[in-house]
């Protein structure tokens, strides 16, 4: 990620509505679905840190991965130590069994091999623990945003079942996420890229930015909502798509 956007990250990640609904939903699953006594965790492509500090609430250790030295700066700015610097692709350098949970938040896509990396995530998963990961969506919608973003690729949710099923992963939940924006966004980004065709530089900002306070207590309303409906049925449609997967 170029890191013109780490630092958009770093500067929004606290406060803004999009990444606080994000950082939420990712929290409640590992407290949900992954026991946090005695045990560790690993988010994969920490960035810059904010979901690592919860992570290490929860479970008490938190380790934060990230190819990126930039991203390292930013968590060790906000006060975290137990950092790696890594390629995942590489391999992960743990030991086998070792983590109750794994958070793998939008790291997939940016990857070649992303089905060697889930092999690599279900062998330092310990036992009854699990994997938490959000992809983007939508395989049409491949556009601008991605190439902003320097994804490889989007994911039908198809596509997400089988490569994680065959990393070895029983899947516990898998829901579609962003419902309530897929559409003004699916418009939004068709337009910017029919109008512009722009390609991103080294100082360019993500669709995001700073909204005002009263949009942000809406959404975060509203993502609220969507948050609860994901854990107990599911959406049908969205620009993201979560997963939830254990180790037998």
């Amino acid at each position: 990620m170029k890191e013109s956007l780490i630092r958009e990250l770093y500067e929004l990640e606290e406060t803004h509505w999009w990444f606080v609904a994000k950082r939420r939903l990712i929290t409640e699953i590992c407290e949900r679905y992954f026991k946090a006594e005695g045990g560790a965790a690993l988010d994969i492509g920490s960035g810059a840190g904010r979901i690592l500090m919860d992570l290490e609430k929860i479970y008490g250790l938190g380790v934060g991965l990230d190819s990126s030295p930039a991203a390292i700066g930013f968590c060790r700015a906000r006060g975290l130590k137990n950092l790696v610097t890594a390629q995942a692709e590489a391999g992960l350098p743990f030991k086998t069994d070792c983590f109750s949970a794994v958070v793998c938040s939008d790291v997939l896509e940016h990857l070649d091999r992303d089905a060697d990396v889930l092999k690599e995530i279900y062998r330092i998963t310990a036992p009854e623990g699990g994997v938490a990961i959000s992809v983007p969506a939508a395989p049409e919608m491949f556009g601008y945003w991605d190439e902003l973003h320097e994804h490889k690729r989007r994911y039908s949710k198809e596509s997400l079942r089988e490569l994680v099923s065959a990393a070895g992963f029983k899947i516990e939940l898998l829901s579609f996420s962003n419902f309530f924006i897929y559409a003004p966004a699916k418009t939004v980004r068709r337009l910017k890229m029919a109008l512009s065709g722009a390609r991103g530089g080294e100082n360019v900002k993500s669709d995001l930015g700073i909204t005002s306070k009263p949009i942000g207590v809406a959404m975060s309303f509203v993502y609220g909502i969507e948050r609860k409906l994901i854990l107990k049925t599911g959406l049908p449609a969205g620009l993201s798509l979560v997963c939830v997967a254990r180790k037998t």
